[in-house]
């Protein structure tokens, strides 16, 4: 089908662009394509196009893809107990520059069924292998920010990818319990990675106390020589069964959370950022960059004896040290602290914390 610059010009909407909306009628299938500037031009029709007999061409804006994007069906295939069954992506909008994603899990997490991914416009409507495709910026309570993209052809599954380094990886699943928004996505076919979007603060999901370092504890610790001992009480089940049934993300992510709440009681400061788990560097830094916190949680770790402790743990605290010695030596920042969790027994987590 011979489409010329006067046809295309005809078409109109408040935000022109290269990227054109072809409907086949009588078939009634819709499909986007890049304009290749000339003379003329003949877009390749989609497979379930074939037998039309006439075409509605317009440019495609960002409100018009917005407004006619499907409902996607995301699938927890790696059956993870803190991520719903099934989520839906049931409906977009946007306002100016703002994007908003509203969600609902089939399987409510923490009382949450309904909720909503928000971003800015990061770059004008694009077009890749096939789809138009619109990329927003997420940021997250510590100010940090996530790309995530949609991509659609205007008439198959719309999929979603989120940014990760310089590519963008299919999302298979995503949850959200009140506080996290995580995701699930695939880097090749038997890697599923994970992501975590803070949207509160992340210190409300425990407390602290002064542990009761009895006759049978104090042993196992003693020789890591720790500078503080806290206990840590994480305030709902899904922590617990996190700490259950997680894998080393996991873990760490829950070993950030603790280590972002006793570093901001004992240093007295609110200007501390958590940094992504799975990012190289510190976990959190303060905001000046003058403080770096390691933390780590050993959620595996039930140790019966002191030798336990040192053959698991030891090695941990060492390295932590070692990272911390390392940038203070090369003034990369002024002050580092180690938190490093341990899970003593079933219910019993306490903190290790020490200065390097």
């Amino acid at each position: 089908m011979l489409l010329d610059d006067r046809q295309l010009n005809q078409a109109s909407s408040r935000e022109p662009s290269k990227i054109v909306s072809i409907l086949y009628a009588p078939i009634g299938v819709r499909a986007y394509h890049l304009h290749e500037m000339g003379k003329s031009w003949v877009p390749t029709a989609p497979e379930q196009a074939r037998g039309a007999s006439s075409i509605e061409v317009q440019s495609l804006s960002v409100d018009y893809f917005v407004s006619n994007l499907p409902r996607i069906i995301l699938k927890n295939t790696l059956m993870k107990r803190w991520f719903p069954v099934e989520t839906v992506v049931s409906s977009y909008s946007i306002e100016g520059e703002n994007v908003t994603i509203e969600l609902n899990q089939r399987q409510t997490i923490e009382g949450v069924g309904r909720f909503e991914i928000g971003g800015k416009l990061s770059r004008p409507l694009s077009f890749l292998d096939g789809d138009a495709v619109l990329e927003v910026t997420m940021t997250d309570y510590f100010g940090f920010g996530r790309k995530l993209r949609i991509y659609h052809d205007g008439h198959s599954e719309a999929k979603l990818g989120l940014q990760h380094s310089e590519r963008f990886n299919p999302v298979t699943c995503i949850a959200c319990d009140g506080v996290r928004e995580r995701f699930l996505y695939r880097c090749n076919r038997t890697d599923i990675q994970m992501a975590t979007i803070y949207l509160r603060d992340p210190s409300s999901l425990y407390s602290l106390a002064n542990p009761d370092i009895d006759a049978q504890t104090r042993p196992l610790i003693q020789d890591l020589r720790p500078d503080f001992v806290l206990g840590v009480n994480p305030v709902r089940t899904l922590e617990w069964t996190i700490l259950d049934h997680g894998s080393a993300y996991d873990h760490g992510t829950i070993g950030a959370e603790v280590a972002y709440l006793v570093a901001s009681k004992m240093l007295m400061t609110d200007q501390l950022l958590m940094l992504e788990p799975a990012m190289r560097g510190s976990d959190l830094v303060s905001r000046d960059r003058r403080i770096a916190v390691e933390a780590r949680m050993l959620a595996g770790v039930k140790p019966k004896t002191a030798a336990c402790v040192r053959r698991e743990a030891g090695p941990h605290l060492k390295q932590m040290m070692g990272r911390l010695r390392w940038g203070l030596s090369r003034k990369v920042f002024k002050r580092g602290v180690a938190i490093l969790c341990l899970r003593l027994r079933e219910r019993e987590i306490i903190a290790l914390v020490k200065e390097a």
